[in-house]
């Protein structure tokens, strides 16, 4: 399972954030100005107000994942 999230922080700034089951071995996510990665089964990355991306990953079996929609 893969999902994310959009979150502001106190500070004022919204970031990425996404988490999939240990069945991960990285996430990426891209578009609405996102760009990011990150090895293991949690991501957070900045992103503008109101981006709409896309999140992706690779399980340890070397497939590829994404969200359900």
């Amino acid at each position: 399972m893969l999902a994310g999230v959009l979150w502001k922080s106190r500070a004022g700034q919204w970031y990425v954030l996404a988490a999939g089951s240990a069945q991960f071995a990285s996430l990426s996510v891209s578009g609405g100005g996102v760009n990011g990665s990150a090895n293991g089964n949690r991501l957070a990355v900045k992103a503008p107000a109101g981006a709409q991306v896309d999140l992706s990953g690779k399980l340890t079996d070397g497939s590829k994942a994404g969200v359900l929609r």
